[in-house]
């Protein structure tokens, strides 16, 4: 297994997105990971970001009222699940409905008729890293990784190998892209592309140890909690990023297909509401003319 270049999609990936203090990585790798690969494939002939809200929005509308944070509408869920709703629903892009750090929506828009949808064929999971290092030489793909804090904060441009001392302690499951890979003093490592800023690693990256593996040392059955209705057991070794997960694309006749018949079933459902609208309008006037008399 040749390696690859340190950094090959991030540049092309635009500036790293700051996500705060919200429950949204999966977002945000989610619509990143789409750009990335309907650019590279010819899909987009431009760079075209993708909306990060919308998938907050519509993938899982019934978790976002159940955040443990207050005041929040966001929730944790995986890729592959996001990309599961891509291929189903489409997604707006980015200017259509805008992710802001700094406020968590209780209200969500509905999806405008006159809004564009992209769409993917289906969510592709990779199992071997070597697979994962050939289609790096392709496009990005998304997974997960750990994090264990003092070291995530602190890595700079170290290798990440998730904990290091007594006093490291467990985050959360984080999910983002890789972007690239290397050698580091002789340890293979690949990119990953965060969503914590620019400022975060080396501009928003860091080196993930594809050599390093996880174990829980307890007499005791631990667990760690990586989402919604996942979560991943400690007493094997495994390695620090999982979940590895991209899209596949329709070809361009089937996605031009796929929207035609999505905009047919936005103009039956604009007509239904105006036909109920009207509907109702003459039943109310029926009403009043009724009691007139």
């Amino acid at each position: 297994m040749s390696m690859i270049k340190d950094d090959l999609w991030s540049e092309k990936m635009g500036p790293v997105k700051q996500q705060g203090n919200h429950d949204c990585c999966w977002a945000v790798a989610s619509a990143e990971v789409v750009s990335n690969v309907r650019h590279e494939l010819g899909h987009d002939t431009t760079y075209v970001e993708y909306s990060v809200q919308y998938l907050v929005d519509f993938t899982r509308p019934e978790l976002r009222r159940l955040s443990r944070k207050t005041a929040h509408f966001c929730y944790p869920l995986h890729v592959k699940k996001a990309l599961d709703f891509i291929s189903q629903k489409g997604i707006e892009r980015e200017d259509a409905r805008p992710f802001s750090k700094d406020v968590c929506k209780e209200d969500v828009s509905p999806v405008q008729p006159s809004n564009v949808l992209a769409y993917i064929k289906e969510a592709i999971t990779v199992d071997k890293v070597d697979e994962v290092v050939e289609i790096l030489r392709k496009h990005a793909i998304a997974c997960d990784i750990p994090i264990f804090e003092p070291e995530y904060s602190g890595i700079e441009d170290k290798i990440y190998r998730g904990p290091t001392s007594r006093i490291s302690r467990y985050v959360a499951q984080h999910s983002g892209n890789l972007v690239g890979g290397g050698i580091d003093d002789g340890e293979k490592y690949l990119r990953f592309r965060s969503s914590h800023s620019e400022d975060f690693g080396l501009k928003g990256t860091m080196k993930v140890s594809m050599e390093a593996m996880l174990m829980c040392l307890s007499s005791r059955s631990s667990r760690i909690e990586c989402g919604v209705d996942c979560d991943l057991t400690m007493e094997d070794p495994f390695p620090l990023m999982t979940n590895f997960v991209y899209p596949s694309l329709l070809s361009k006749e089937e996605e031009e297909k796929r929207k035609k018949d999505q905009g047919s079933r936005k103009d039956r459902k604009v007509h239904s509401s105006k036909a109920y609208l009207h509907c109702g309008i003459a039943e109310k006037i029926r009403g009043f003319l009724l009691a007139q008399t």
